[in-house]
């Protein structure tokens, strides 16, 4: 009974989600977000642009920039914490921040793969 309640369930998903792309505002959505390229991503001040500036900016002054001062220069924020944190507290806060989630996940995976008594 399960099986069947689950097989009705994933078909009527799929009914819902056919009927429900061919209103042409969501048809379209998907369409464009389905593309492998964004203009938020590869325009001339997209993601990956920033990316590369704020490696350049780390390089030129390696305390960082200071907090909220990337996006007053480039009229919007990094959005990637990664970057975040080295524009904000240079390269000893980045450092610091890789070595905090490195060392949660390693202890948060020694802990899972912990023998347990059941």
């Amino acid at each position: 009974r399960v099986v069947v309640m689950t097989i009705a369930a994933v078909a009527l998903l799929v009914i819902a989600f056919i009927i429900i792309l061919q209103l042409p505002g969501v048809s379209d959505m998907f369409t464009q977000r389905a593309q492998l390229e964004q203009s938020y991503d590869s325009a001339r001040l997209g993601r990956f642009a920033r990316y590369t500036i704020g490696f350049q900016l780390a390089m030129e002054h390696p305390f960082g920039i200071g907090p909220l001062v990337f996006g007053t220069i480039y009229g919007e924020d990094t959005h990637d914490i990664w970057l975040k944190a080295l524009m904000d507290y240079g390269w000893l806060g980045f450092v610091s921040f890789l070595t905090l989630t490195l060392w949660t996940i390693g202890t948060g995976f020694r802990i899972l793969l912990r023998d347990r008594p059941w």
